[in-house]
């Protein structure tokens, strides 16, 4: 019984080793192909769009801005330029579109340019 027990202890221990492998390959954030994983589950491809953005004076302007684009359903992240007057917007692909963000801007208070 001592080597069957041993190679029981290989094969779990080897099993283990493959399961902590697995649940560190999913969690990384973004996949070189161009998708983004969360846990165990893989989301929609992810899409960038820039919008200008007229009416921004200050930073508060700024983050009112970026506030508003990141609740917008979809939207994965924001980058807003106070000096630029632009954002630039990461979102799921299928899960927002540009009127949602320009809609977003616009009850914000501000205005935007194309």
């Amino acid at each position: 019984m001592g080597l069957k027990g041993s190679t029981d202890i290989g094969a779990k221990k080897h099993l283990k080793s493959i399961q902590n492998w697995y649940i560190m390959d999913v969690n990384q954030e973004p996949c070189i192909d161009g998708q983004e994983r969360t846990g165990t589950a893989m989301f929609d491809k992810v899409e960038q769009m820039a919008l200008k953005i007229e009416g921004m004076t200050c930073g508060h302007c700024q983050k009112r801005v970026e506030e508003a684009l990141k609740a917008v359903k979809g939207v994965k992240g924001v980058q807003v330029s106070l000096v630029g007057k632009t954002a630039e917007i990461r979102y799921a692909a299928g899960k927002t579109d540009r009127q949602a963000l320009v809609k977003a801007v616009t009850d914000a208070g501000y205005t935007v340019t194309d």
